[in-house]
């Protein structure tokens, strides 16, 4: 874990605690109120608050005698929680109004479940790295409102559709990966950002960059003890490799790139990579092994028209 990101998940798991301690300093509100308006609920909020510390005592008593004492508190427990209910029924309140409201039900906003980082703290860890790397910013002028659809082709439209609605419906674990191939200025950035853009909204991790820049990184670390650039292409939930083509050319570095979106492929993780080359100039370049990976394993889709960068 890079610095950077050790900083980052500190700064939200603190994030997190102050959610939870809204939450709960809100409910402990609402239920004082309560007990303040009504004598009668008081005392039920008393009883019940005072069971604990006969569930400790019971505990001091020998084994039979526990048993029995904790069967007793169990039932009448369970009768002062009607009671509670049948309260806040009558006051036209919901069943879990004196509860604390979370907001990620599935982990009660302490961003772990079972030990593990629950989808809502990695989607607000993702949001934050973004915001601070500025992707955010990257991708805040190629949206899909800010695409024009004015003149496109049959095919471009469908390609335009198609994107908004893999962004849409966008899961690391099934969606598909992505080829975009045509010339220089047809949308195909426009529209991988758009992607982007979207997928992080949902608190994906997105990794955009351009191949030459992705290809470098990795050889600069190649035999490095530690690779967090290379980790950081390879575990995204969405890469985004633009450019295709413009890298230096070689043996090394068709050898890098067959070792990225191989590992992705193997570790189901979806990519998006762009190209101003042909099927025939892809094949020419790179090997037959890496040309066979990116025809067979992705989705291609190919742009047309004039270079639109003019008019957006």
């Amino acid at each position: 874990m890079t610095e950077k990101h050790a900083a980052a998940r500190g700064e939200i798991a603190r994030r997190f605690e102050e959610k939870r301690t809204r939450a709960e300093s809100a409910a402990e509100a609402r239920r004082a109120a309560l007990k303040a308006k009504d004598p009668a609920f008081s005392a039920i909020c008393d009883e019940k608050e005072s069971y604990l510390e006969k569930i400790l005592l019971a505990f001091t008593r020998d084994a039979e005698s526990a048993r029995e004492e904790l069967s007793t508190l169990r039932a009448s427990h369970a009768e002062l929680r009607e009671r509670e209910a049948e309260y806040l029924k009558k006051q036209g309140l919901s069943a879990d109004y004196l509860l604390p409201h979370y907001e990620c039900e599935v982990c009660g906003d302490r961003g772990y479940v079972d030990g593990r980082m629950c989808a809502c703290m990695r989607g607000e860890l993702n949001r934050f790295l973004a915001r601070e790397s500025g992707l955010f910013s990257l991708f805040e002028k190629q949206t899909f409102e800010s695409f024009s659809t004015d003149g496109l082709s049959e095919k471009m439209r469908e390609n335009f559709d198609f994107c908004r609605e893999y962004a849409a419906e966008f899961d690391p674990r099934t969606s598909t990966n992505l080829l975009f191939v045509g010339g220089t200025g047809v949308g195909k950035t426009h529209l991988s950002s758009a992607i982007g853009r979207a997928v992080l909204e949902k608190g994906y991790g997105v990794v955009y960059e351009g191949a030459m820049t992705a290809l470098s990184a990795m050889e600069m670390e190649r035999y490095a003890e530690e690779k967090p650039q290379s980790a950081r292409l390879m575990e995204a939930d969405l890469l985004i490799l633009d450019d295709l083509g413009t890298e230096l050319p070689g043996k090394g570095t068709v050898s890098f790139l067959y070792l990225l979106i191989n590992a992705r492929l193997i570790a189901n993780r979806p990519t998006i990579i762009s190209t101003n080359l042909s099927a025939r100039e892809l094949e020419t370049r790179y090997e037959s092994r890496l040309f066979s990976r990116l025809t067979g394993e992705y989705e291609v889709l190919l742009f047309d028209g004039e270079d639109r960068r003019g008019r957006e």
